[in-house]
């Protein structure tokens, strides 16, 4: 028979061991490396997510609180005097500014850009990551 499948009789003793292409072990490190890449943003993405999903929610605590400490100052009441009568609010411009900025609740006006702030870094971030992650995955599927 022609086969191309050994028999019993024949020796399945190689005297000389395989080598491997030697482009190989390049290929290995190459493909571990990446391996690490993409676990190292994967995890990123999780920390960023979980962030984003603390500062959204101090962002939230922080929109209701500026939102309540503004009808408290009734700052929103001033800006309607000053829209109804501009020429009285221009004539005493200095005393109107000063007016506003003393009702002003700067407190909550600061938790409130500090928490936006967190929201949009934790979003930049996270958008970094999210597409390093894919963007790895993809080029390893790529790899044969």
């Amino acid at each position: 028979m022609g086969s191309n499948h050994r028999t019993n009789s024949e020796s399945w003793d190689v005297t000389e061991p395989a080598t491997p292409p030697a482009y190989l072990l390049g290929k290995i490190v190459a493909r571990i490396s990446t391996e690490k890449e993409i676990a190292a943003a994967k995890r990123k993405t999780a920390y960023f997510l979980l962030a984003l999903t603390g500062s959204v929610a101090v962002f939230s605590a922080a929109l209701f609180s500026l939102w309540g400490s503004l009808i408290e100052s009734e700052i929103i009441k001033l800006f309607s005097v000053f829209v109804s009568d501009p020429g009285a609010s221009f004539a005493n411009w200095q005393d109107s500014a000063l007016f506003l900025l003393e009702s002003l609740p700067v407190a909550h006006l600061a938790i409130f850009l500090v928490a936006l702030l967190a929201v949009l870094h934790s979003l930049k971030y996270l958008a970094k990551y999210t597409s390093n992650a894919f963007s790895l995955s993809r080029s390893v599927k790529t790899i044969n």
